[in-house]
């Protein structure tokens, strides 16, 4: 992101890590359906295969009805097929103790693409991460 390196799962976790959904912003003609959490911070749901807004059309009232006060609890990665791309799982529960394989927890798939995409709604910068840039072949750590 911005030409550096970072994990999915830290930033994710650093920004929206045990924060509840509040909110759903509806899905446009060409704009994913995006979660938006207690922070402020909002991340859009895309097609976990092409990366593109969902191709199902769920209304965005249902989805909210559905998560509403749910707390993102874990992060988790799947392969969509053999050669696709991988998955950002989203581990979703009204428990903070609940586990990821858990009965009880919802689990949303979303592109890992859609984390470039996380951002806070109400205008406040993320915050700084470790970050790495490749420069000449060779990865380094900025301080």
């Amino acid at each position: 992101m911005d030409g550096f390196y970072r994990c999915v799962f830290e930033y994710t976790d650093s920004l929206i890590g045990t924060r509840a959904v509040v909110d759903v912003i509806p899905a446009g003609q060409d704009t994913p359906l995006t979660l938006v959490f207690e922070n402020g911070y909002a991340l859009p749901l895309l097609c976990p295969d092409c990366g593109g807004p969902q191709h199902h059309r769920i209304p965005a009232e249902d989805v909210l009805a559905e998560i509403a006060g749910l707390r993102l609890i874990g992060l988790g990665y799947a392969p969509v097929d053999d050669d696709g791309p991988e998955a950002l799982l989203l581990h979703l529960s009204s428990r903070a103790d609940a586990e990821p394989n858990d009965e009880d927890v919802l689990t949303l798939a979303t592109h890992a693409h859609s984390v470039t995409h996380l951002e806070s709604i109400n205008q406040t910068p993320p915050p700084q991460m470790s970050r790495r840039r490749r420069r000449g072949g060779k990865s380094e750590r900025r301080r």
